[in-house]
C-alpha cells in the first residue's frame, strides 16, 4: 500500500515537471472591479491632494469619498493603456467650455457658437452625480410655530417643497432627481418642528442616492 502511494507522487512530481497542467485549479478567479476617475475636493491621505484626478472603485467612491464631499466625479473617457493613477498639475482644474457660460456664472443651456440654436443641454450622468453628492445632509426649513410652548407650525412641509430647494438652491430639476420620505407616505406632510429622513436619488441610474433629513427648525 505504502509503495503505491509513492509511486503515484512520483508520477505526479514528473507530470508537473515536465510541464503538465493539473485537471483542475483550487485558486478561485480574480473579479475585475469597477473603476471610476474623479477630482480630489480634499487632501485625502494615501490617496491624493486637492484637484488630483485619480482612478478608484466605484465602491470606495460612493461608500468613502462621496458621502463626506471628499471627491466628484468627472468626465472622462478612458484609453485602452490609460495608467492606474494620475495627477493633474498642481493647481491646475479642468477648466470649463466658458462659452457655454453666462457672466453671471449661470449656465446659458446653449451649445455656444450655434446661432439659433434653443435646444437644452441635457445634463450627463457624471454632471447629475456631481449634484446629488454635494447636497447637505441636512435641509433646514425654517417655520414658525403657533404658540411658543408648542412644536406644531403655521403651513407644513411637504416633498414638494423639498423638490423646490434643491431646485433653487442645486438647480437640481425634478425630472432628473426623485426624492422620498423613509418609511412614510409620499403624501404626508411636516406639520410640527423635528427632522424627517428621505432619500434623493438619480433618476434612471439605478442605486446611487444620498440619506438626507430633512429638519424643521422653530423660526424666532
Amino acid at each position: 500500500m505504502l509503495a503505491s502511494t509513492s509511486r503515484a507522487v512520483l508520477r505526479s512530481s514528473r507530470s508537473m515537471a515536465a510541464g503538465k497542467a493539473p485537471a483542475f485549479s483550487t485558486s478561485a478567479p480574480a473579479s475585475k472591479k469597477k473603476t471610476v476617475v474623479v477630482e480630489l475636493l480634499h487632501d485625502v491621505k494615501n490617496l491624493g491632494m486637492r484637484h488630483d484626478h485619480v482612478e478608484i472603485s466605484e465602491g470606495q467612491m460612493r461608500n468613502s469619498l462621496a458621502p463626506y464631499r471628499l471627491a466628484r466625479y468627472i468626465p472622462y473617457k478612458m484609453p485602452k493603456t490609460a495608467p492606474r493613477v494620475w495627477t493633474t498639475p498642481r493647481g491646475h482644474v479642468a477648466k470649463p467650455d466658458v462659452d457655454g457660460y453666462l457672466e453671471d456664472g449661470s449656465q446659458s443651456h446653449l451649445h455656444p457658437n450655434t446661432p439659433g440654436n434653443t435646444r437644452p443641454a441635457v445634463p450627463t450622468p457624471t454632471e447629475l452625480l456631481n449634484k446629488l453628492f454635494l447636497v447637505p445632509e441636512t435641509l433646514p426649513f425654517h417655520r414658525r410655530t403657533v404658540g411658543d410652548d408648542t412644536d406644531a407650525i403655521h403651513g407644513s412641509i411637504t416633498i414638494s417643497d423639498v423638490y423646490i430647494r434643491l431646485a433653487k438652491q442645486h438647480g437640481m430639476k425634478s425630472a432628473d432627481f426623485e426624492v422620498n420620505w423613509v418609511d412614510r407616505d409620499e403624501q404626508e406632510r411636516m406639520k410640527a418642528l423635528g427632522g424627517w429622513p428621505a432619500t434623493i436619488a438619480v433618476k434612471g441610474y439605478a442605486g446611487e442616492q444620498i440619506a438626507v433629513t430633512v429638519e424643521v427648525i422653530r423660526q424666532e
